[in-house]
């Protein structure tokens, strides 16, 4: 009896591993620099079967448990769940991200967040048995920059981007993508942080630059070119909350390249904010932010629809 006890036991630990489930926090060497990351295991993860990866980036001066709970309000952690997908919150040296935009954020030069971000993905497909092809990556703010930075710089180990609240920088915009990647970008037009048509951005209206980017239409225009998107978008809008002072205009470009999507989600009124998360700070600094839609069940359903 004891013994058909301890290889049931045996079973269980097998079949469900100490990590599913919990977050995790884990560190790996990167150019002899200690890099910390989260790890947050769907419930029915199994060890045998190839599972998809999202990497979610925090915003500039935040991390990982702020970006979770207090800006996506547990939405992203719960989608991630619901679809079986492994959760991975890397954090930025000093909470920042090296987004491109290096003079405006002293000290982070020092930091290869890019080839950061590179080894955590081969140590995921290696260790937790990701699926190379389902390797996904989203961010908001800083970690928005981020998130396009590397849609560029690492297309060939990301198969989809979702960038929130960010846009790209004058210095990102000359680079090439070496091939073509899935796009989406989620904006506020009344962001007093990232200007929605560009230009300077500036902390809560404080006179120090952050750096100049391209507007939002811009950086979509950025993936339809290089993805070779067939025109015209889909166009649609939508209001089915009357309360939250928002509305959506998405433009969709559904034949790019490679079966790739690019699409722009315009939160009319939106502010600096993850549409269907928390309102983490005031009106007054930050914006509304948006009931139209769940933010984190959209970017779930983009890039599962878009693997490689």
């Amino acid at each position: 009896m004891l013994n058909k006890f301890i290889i049931w036991l045996l079973i269980i630990f097998v079949a469900f591993p100490a990590n599913s489930g919990t977050f995790n926090e884990k560190n790996i060497m990167v150019n002899k620099i200690k890099r910390s990351y989260v790890t947050k295991f769907p419930n029915s993860y199994d060890v045998d079967q190839k599972i998809p990866l999202i990497i979610a980036l925090h915003g500039g001066g935040s991390n990982w448990k702020k970006f979770n709970r207090a800006t996506t309000r547990n939405t992203l952690e719960k989608e991630a769940n619901r679809n079986n997908m492994l959760l991975i919150f890397p954090e930025g040296k000093n909470n920042h991200w090296s987004d491109g935009r290096e003079k405006h954020l002293q000290g982070q030069q020092t930091y290869d967040d890019v080839k950061f971000i590179s080894e955590l993905i081969d140590l995921a497909i290696d260790k937790y048995n990701v699926d190379p092809d389902k390797v996904f990556v989203t961010g908001m703010s800083n970690g928005g920059f981020m998130a396009i930075r590397l849609a560029i710089e690492l297309t060939e180990k990301i198969s989809a981007v979702v960038s929130i609240s960010a846009q790209m920088s004058l210095k990102i915009q000359f680079l090439q993508l070496d091939k073509p990647i899935s796009f989406m970008l989620i904006n506020g037009t009344n962001d007093p942080i990232v200007p929605y048509h560009g230009g300077e951005m500036k902390l809560f209206k404080l006179p120090k630059s952050r750096g100049k980017v391209l507007s939002s239409t811009q950086t979509i225009n950025y993936f339809v070119k290089n993805n070779k998107c067939a025109k015209p978008a889909v166009r649609s809008s939508q209001d089915h909350n009357k309360f939250d002072m928002t509305t959506l205009d998405i433009t969709e470009y559904k034949e790019c390249k490679g079966n790739t999507q690019v699409t722009l989600i315009k939160v009319n009124s939106g502010g600096h904010t993850w549409p269907g998360g928390r309102q983490y700070l005031p009106v007054a600094l930050i914006g509304h932010v948006s009931k139209e839609v769940n933010a984190s069940k959209l970017l779930v359903d983009f890039f599962l629809a878009n693997s490689k």
